[in-house]
């Protein structure tokens, strides 16, 4: 997501992993929100002998129900009310994984 839409719509950088490749770069990608994948990839290098990049995939805002995906969030900033919504959410998301 860019500050005027969505990065496909706008300057698309797709296809990414394959520009990257061209240019001899060994490549993953990961869902950017899954803490064991992003781990287990930075852990080791993607392929040995060349530069690696990792592609983190996520969600802008992902986890807080009026900021997940939202493009007016690209850069505002949350007023106290906000905040302590958003923060609750998550505070719940992370009482639901325990």
């Amino acid at each position: 997501m860019q500050i005027t839409g969505p990065t496909k719509e706008v300057c698309s950088n797709h296809p990414i992993d394959l520009k990257f490749e061209s240019f001899g770069w060994a490549v993953k990608s990961v869902d950017g929100h899954d803490y064991d994948a992003l781990t287990d990839a930075l852990s080791r290098p993607v392929e040995a002998g060349k530069p690696s990049l990792i592609i983190a995939n996520t969600i802008k805002g992902k986890g807080v129900s009026f900021i997940e995906n939202n493009i007016k969030w690209h850069h505002k900033v949350p007023t106290d009310q906000e905040f302590e919504g958003a923060m609750a959410e998550l505070d719940a998301q992370l009482t639901a994984l325990s």
